[in-house]
C-alpha cells in the first residue's frame, strides 16, 4: 500500500497542481488537467495525503509539499473559488459548512509536519467556533450547509439546507479534537448534537439517515 501511495504522489507531484500548489480537480491517466483548481478541497485532500506520506515514509520533500497547499488553503479561505466563482457578486452571498469542517479535520492530520504549534491551535481554534457557535442551530439541534456571512438565516433553497451525514462527519472530527485535547465536554457537546442530528434526520418509515433536508 505504501509503495501504492508512493506511486500516486509522485503522479500529483508532477502533473496535480498548477505550479502555485493549487491542485487540479481532476486530471487524465496522462496527467493533463481535466477541471481547473477552482475546488479548495482538491487542496485540501492533497494537503492531507502529503502530509500523511510524509509522516509514513519520513520523506521530508513530501512534507514540504503539503505545506504549500496547507499556506494556500489559509489564503484562500475567505474567497475559496476565487476567479472560479459562479455566483454574481453582491445577489445572494453566503459562507458554507464544508470549509470550517475540512480545515478542522485538516490541521488534526498536518500537525506533525507543521512547524508552527501556534498556527495550528489558532486554525482549529477557528474552526470549532464556526462549527458550533455559527453554523450549529441549537434550535434544531442540527447544523446548516450555508448562512450569510454575517451568520444569520438565509430563507432560500441553500440557506434551508441540512446534510445529516455532513453534521455527523464534523462531530466525529470534534470528537478527535476532544480527544487531542483531552477535552471531555468538547467530545460530550459532539455526542450531544450527534444523537440530536440521527433522531432529526432519521427515515422511520424506510430506516436510514436521510441524505438533504429542509430545516423548514
Amino acid at each position: 500500500w505504501l509503495e501504492c501511495a508512493v506511486q500516486g504522489a509522485e503522479f500529483l507531484k508532477k502533473y496535480g497542481h498548477d505550479g502555485n500548489f493549487d491542485f487540479y480537480f481532476s486530471v487524465d491517466r496522462q496527467g493533463n488537467p481535466l477541471v481547473y483548481p477552482y475546488n479548495i478541497f482538491s487542496n485540501t485532500f492533497a494537503c492531507i495525503a502529503f502530509a500523511q506520506l510524509a509522516k509514513a515514509t519520513g520523506n521530508e520533500e513530501y512534507a514540504d509539499i503539503a505545506r504549500k497547499p496547507f499556506t494556500r488553503i489559509l489564503e484562500r479561505r475567505s474567497n475559496p473559488k476565487g476567479k472560479w466563482c459562479k455566483i454574481v457578486p453582491g445577489t445572494r452571498p453566503m459562507k458554507d459548512f464544508a470549509l470550517p469542517m475540512i480545515i478542522c479535520n485538516m490541521s488534526l492530520e498536518v500537525e506533525s509536519i507543521i512547524n508552527d504549534p501556534a498556527l495550528i491551535e489558532k486554525t482549529i481554534d477557528e474552526s470549532v467556533h464556526e462549527i458550533l457557535e455559527v453554523f450549529y442551530q441549537p434550535d434544531l439541534g442540527v447544523i446548516l450547509e450555508n448562512l450569510a456571512p454575517d451568520g444569520s438565516l438565509l430563507d432560500c433553497l441553500e440557506g434551508r439546507k441540512v446534510n445529516p451525514g455532513h453534521d455527523l462527519e464534523a462531530m466525529w472530527f470534534l470528537m478527535n479534537i476532544g480527544m487531542r485535547r483531552n477535552d471531555q465536554k468538547l467530545i460530550e457537546k459532539a455526542v450531544e448534537i450527534s444523537i440530536s442530528v440521527i433522531e432529526y434526520s432519521w427515515d422511520k418509515e424506510n430506516g436510514g439517515i436521510f441524505y438533504f433536508m429542509d430545516r423548514k
